[in-house]
């Protein structure tokens, strides 16, 4: 029981360290990205399932706490995107990762913008094509243009 409490302890914790990267990150961006319907899906799905599971598995109340910083940390990965004064942070389209990654300005080449769809596509960054769905309003978008122009002069 002692190793499972330890097990459970560095779970919790590292759900509730992500999450709080995550939203520290939203929090400093100048432009978050939109919340997409399908990320609000998520958000509003994943603690009911995560509950679920705590249930199923044991009814004890460490699964719930334990399934409800890991919900913490599915909502903060939804919401942990958009535009930050020392550049793009994103989520990776394919193999993801936990947290949110930064594309420093100075490591950016491009960014592909898609006007019909409001949203950033891509960006060419150290290299590497990195697909991006980061959907922004009309109006915020025409303002990312003019600081993504200024700063990849």
């Amino acid at each position: 029981m002692d190793e499972q409490i330890i097990i459970y302890l560095i779970f919790f914790i590292l759900f509730i360290l992500l999450a709080i990267y995550n939203f520290r990150m939203r929090l400093q961006c100048v432009f978050p990205a939109l919340v997409t319907k399908l990320n609000r899906v998520a958000i509003f799905l994943f603690p009911l399932i995560f509950i679920l599971i705590a249930y199923v598995t044991g009814n004890h109340w460490s699964y719930y706490v334990l399934s409800s910083a890991g919900s913490l940390y599915i909502i903060s990965y939804g919401v942990g995107q958009g535009i930050h004064p020392k550049g793009i942070f994103y989520h990776r389209v394919r193999g993801q990762g936990p947290i949110s990654r930064l594309a420093k300005w100075e490591d950016i080449t491009e960014v592909n913008i898609d006007w019909n769809k409001n949203k950033l596509t891509s960006l060419n960054w150290r290299g590497k094509r990195v697909e991006l769905h980061q959907f922004y309003s009309e109006a915020d978008l025409k303002e990312i243009e003019k600081i993504i122009q200024k700063k990849l002069e």
